[in-house]
């Protein structure tokens, strides 16, 4: 089989363009083919970058591990593939395929991947909060 190519919309988010379209099981299969995946517990990419609004598209291995990190805006996580395990605060909570999870500017959060998961990330931007 061979490896996933770039998909032409995917360059679309390098410039302000007012739609940007993408087929996201498209871009994983090209972040599970790519080196970053070969060599770690998960990769990701960057699908829209703009002043208030980014979107992220992560793949994770099973037990793979992003350790606890805070986002400077919302989040909104949704959960494509698999079930992850996400650590917020004090609390345990779990995201299943399907699912969607938002979390407020400024709270650690850690994520695991249960099994191979696939998760989309949405940052919001801080809507005049600081997250100091």
């Amino acid at each position: 089989m061979e490896p996933a190519q770039p998909s032409p919309e995917r360059y679309a988010t390098k410039f302000s363009a007012p739609i940007i379209e993408l087929d996201l099981f498209k871009e994983l299969a090209e972040i599970r083919a790519g080196a970053a995946y070969g060599g770690a517990d998960h990769a990701a990419m960057t699908l829209v970058n703009e002043e208030d609004l980014r979107v992220v598209l992560i793949a994770l291995r099973a037990q793979g591990h992003m350790h606890q990190h805070r986002a400077h805006g919302p989040i909104v996580l949704q959960a494509l593939e698999g079930s992850l395990r996400l650590g917020v605060g004090e609390r345990t909570l779990e995201l299943r395929r399907g699912g969607l999870m938002a979390i407020d500017a400024g709270l650690p959060h850690d994520v695991e991947a249960i099994e191979e998961s696939a998760l989309l990330l949405v940052i919001g931007g801080t809507g005049g909060r600081s997250s100091e």
